[in-house]
C-alpha cells in the first residue's frame, strides 16, 4: 500500500509539474516575442515592412498583435494589420499589445493573457 501511494504521488507530481512548466514556457516565449517586437519597431522607426514581419511572427506563434499608434497630431490609431500603417513619419510612439493563450491541460486551465508595453 505504501509503495502504491508513493508511486501514485510521484506520478501525480510529475504530470502536474510538467503542465505548469509547459505553461511557464508559453509565457516566456510570449515575453520574448513581445520584447523582440518592441525592439524591432523602435529600431526601424515603425516601418510598415518591419511591422508586417512582427505581425507574421506573432501569428506564427499563435498570438494576436495589436498596435496603438500615437501620432504627431495627437490622434490614436489602433492597428491590427501592417497594411493599416500609412506613414511611419507621423508616429511618435506605439503601445504594443500581444495576446496569448496560457493553458495547463491537466487542470483544464485556458486563459487569454495580454502583454503590453510601449515602443518609444
Amino acid at each position: 500500500m505504501k509503495t502504491f501511494l508513493g508511486v501514485f504521488l510521484i506520478m501525480f507530481m510529475v504530470v502536474t509539474s510538467s503542465g505548469v512548466l509547459s505553461g511557464f514556457m508559453t509565457v516566456v516565449e510570449a515575453q520574448n516575442i513581445h520584447a523582440q517586437i518592441i525592439n524591432e519597431l523602435e529600431d526601424s522607426d515603425y516601418d510598415s515592412s518591419v511591422a508586417q514581419t512582427c505581425f507574421e511572427n506573432a501569428s506564427k506563434a499563435g498570438d494576436t498583435l495589436e498596435l496603438k499608434l500615437y501620432m504627431t497630431d495627437n490622434s490614436i490609431r489602433t492597428v491590427t494589420d501592417a497594411s493599416q500603417i500609412t506613414s511611419s513619419d507621423e508616429i511618435e510612439k506605439a503601445r504594443v499589445e500581444l495576446k496569448f493563450t496560457y493553458a495547463v491541460a491537466f487542470f483544464g486551465i485556458e486563459q487569454e493573457h495580454v502583454l503590453s508595453g510601449y515602443a518609444l
